[in-house]
């Protein structure tokens, strides 16, 4: 099991040093190419309670779909993806 370790301005992915910075990047060039509405859907207070919903049966899903991103939008977020999780991780 691979674990993730928090660790300063760093984390730890599976033996993978991956900047704080870097991932702070990759999500702000993710969310600049989102219009107004899709930035709406694709952000999340952090008090809001459906953060902690995870039951995804038979319920009206909030956030963005991946079929409504553009290929750039999708290129964007694929690059925000591998800054957080491993190459393993990553393969669709």
């Amino acid at each position: 099991m691979r674990r993730l370790l928090a660790l300063g301005s760093f984390l730890l992915l599976g033996g993978v040093r991956v900047s704080a910075q870097e991932m702070a990047t990759a999500a702000s060039e993710f969310l600049a190419r989102l219009d107004d509405a899709q930035r709406a859907r694709a952000l999340l207070s952090s008090d809001d309670e459906a953060r902690f919903v995870w039951q995804v049966d038979a319920l009206e899903r909030r956030g963005l779909p991946l079929g409504a991103l553009t290929p750039e939008q999708r290129a964007a977020l694929d690059a925000l993806l591998a800054t957080a999780l491993t190459p393993q991780g990553t393969r669709a």
